[in-house]
């Protein structure tokens, strides 16, 4: 009961309405992540975008899906890679989607990376694991991807100890 309870209400807060819990952050991006290969019937082999400053638990799911980590590089100021690079990135044919972390809770501009990769047709993980309760222009982070994943480890925003979820449209 206390789940759902707590699946509702970090649901009224992303603004997110779909939201399912599972037993961590990473299982959260690996399952985010399958699904939406799945989904977009994305071929094995295929590069997914992630940044270079990233996270063993946004990596691992690419390669566990059977697919090629295509690493890019961050802007030291903001930790976040070039808006320039990533639609670049977005219309390579080789490329399936992308999983970006908003790196220390330092959100990157989400709404212009699902813009990009939406137009061409690939599907975007926002990894929110570092960044609960983060915004852009006033919208909270995960809103505008395909899939948001949250992890509640002691290192972020609210800690269970360990748990994780995956909130989508």
């Amino acid at each position: 009961k206390k789940a759902d309870l707590f699946a509702k209400k970090l649901a009224k807060f992303t603004g997110i309405p779909r939201v399912t819990l599972c037993n961590s952050g990473s299982s959260a991006n690996l399952l985010a992540m399958t699904a939406l290969v799945d989904l977009y019937g994305t071929p094995k082999n295929s590069l997914i975008v992630t940044s270079a400053l990233a996270f063993p638990t946004t990596v691992a799911p690419i390669i566990q899906n059977g697919m090629i980590p295509y690493f890019v590089d961050v802007d030291i100021s903001t930790l976040n890679p070039s808006m320039t690079r990533l639609r670049e990135l977005a219309n390579n044919p080789k490329v399936g989607g992308i999983i970006l972390a908003h790196t220390l809770g330092f959100p990157y501009d989400e709404k212009e990376v699902v813009k990009a990769f939406g137009e061409a047709g690939k599907w975007i993980i926002a990894d929110c694991c570092d960044a609960l309760g983060a915004t852009v222009d006033g919208v909270h982070v995960g809103t505008y991807a395909d899939a948001a994943t949250l992890s509640f480890f002691p290192a972020h925003h609210i800690s269970a100890g360990e748990g994780g979820a995956v909130a989508c449209h």
